[in-house]
């Protein structure tokens, strides 16, 4: 029961969290920081923002932006256009990253959001710092990164998904469980 409990308080904070006003969230952007969550926690949504700490709003901006600028900079360097960032679609997939963390496994959600393909960074070990998270992050995406260029797409999917120039959105889900991000790359 107290899983169920959690997980719904998760999800509920998550929904909050993306509707709020994105221009009242104040982003730690510098990755190589290392203050740590305002409390420790069973999740990245499960700390309410305080004004003497960085919050899990900070974090989760600070995720979002990361895999936005890796996947575009990527992009740029086979000169695909950059992707815009789904705004629309981050409660969602923060949604399918819970939900596959939960018991759903990768890819366990895909397309309940209306995204054409996603990447997912399934439960990768991190600590409570930004700098951890943001490490994580980029050591992943760099190895779906990795796997290309190439075909078929069973060998070459991560790749072939984050430089696709045929989608045009990214919208960037997360979720964390005792210490593992579950990511979830969500191309539209």
């Amino acid at each position: 029961m107290k899983k169920i409990q959690l997980l719904t308080k998760m999800l509920f904070i998550s929904i909050f969290i993306a509707c709020s006003d994105s221009s009242s969230l104040s982003a730690n952007t510098d990755p190589q920081s290392s203050e740590t969550l305002s409390a420790s926690s069973s999740s990245i949504f499960s700390e309410a923002p305080t004004s003497s700490s960085t919050t899990s709003t900070d974090l989760l901006e600070t995720l979002r932006l990361e895999c936005m600028n890796f996947n575009n900079d990527r992009r740029a360097e086979l000169s695909v256009s950059a992707l815009g960032r789904w705004t629309r679609g981050e409660a969602c997939a923060d949604s399918e990253a819970l939900a596959d963390q939960s018991g759903a496994g990768a890819h366990g959600s895909f397309g309940s959001c209306g995204e054409y393909a996603q990447n997912t960074c399934p439960g990768w070990p991190t600590d409570s710092s930004i700098a951890s998270h943001v490490q994580v992050l980029r050591s992943c995406m760099q190895s779906m990164w990795d796997e290309g260029p190439g075909e078929p797409y069973s060998a070459h999917g991560h790749y072939i998904n984050m430089s696709n120039a045929d989608y045009s959105e990214l919208a960037c889900g997360f979720s964390e469980v005792n210490g593992n991000l579950w990511v979830n790359m969500n191309y539209q």
